[in-house]
């Protein structure tokens, strides 16, 4: 069977007490002015310097210069969807957050935030077995866990 690339970020499938995920989700709030940059389903992100959920642009590399949290309170969780109101007065729920989207009202993220989560990735490189099933991303506020499946 050939190989798929089809990247689709951290996707949650279940609980670590063996339950199924249920869709479970936390508000958080974007900046109304606007983010600078674009959120996607399954990304990591942080509470930035402003109290707002920002993308971590850390790879997660080691746990103190580079870690998903940054310098802050860790990462807080995966990007999941948003809901704001457009230019046109319409609310839009999507699973993406356009950049510089600014409104002047509330701009909701919805974030997987339970540290009991475990999730799926495509990795962009070949995956050693003794990756599966390890708490490979350690985060201040939780911990995310993955769960890399070839089969």
């Amino acid at each position: 069977m050939a190989t798929t690339a089809a990247p689709y970020g951290l996707r949650p499938v279940k609980r670590t007490d063996g339950m199924p995920y249920a869709g479970a989700t936390s508000q958080y709030l974007i900046d109304p002015a606007g983010e600078a940059t674009n959120l996607f389903y399954g990304q990591v992100v942080i509470i930035g310097a402003d109290g707002y959920i920002a993308l971590s642009t850390a790879t997660g590399a080691d746990l103190t210069t580079n870690n998903l949290g940054g310098n802050g309170v860790g990462a807080i969780g995966v990007f999941v969807g948003c809901e704001y109101v457009n230019s046109s007065g319409q609310t839009v729920q999507a699973q993406y957050y356009p950049s510089g989207t600014a409104n002047g009202g509330p701009i909701k993220a919805y974030v997987v935030d339970d540290p009991n989560v475990l999730f799926q990735a495509q990795l962009d490189g070949a995956g050693a077995d003794h990756h599966r099933h390890q708490h490979v991303l350690r985060c201040g506020a939780v911990h995310l866990d993955w769960f890399y499946h070839d089969g």
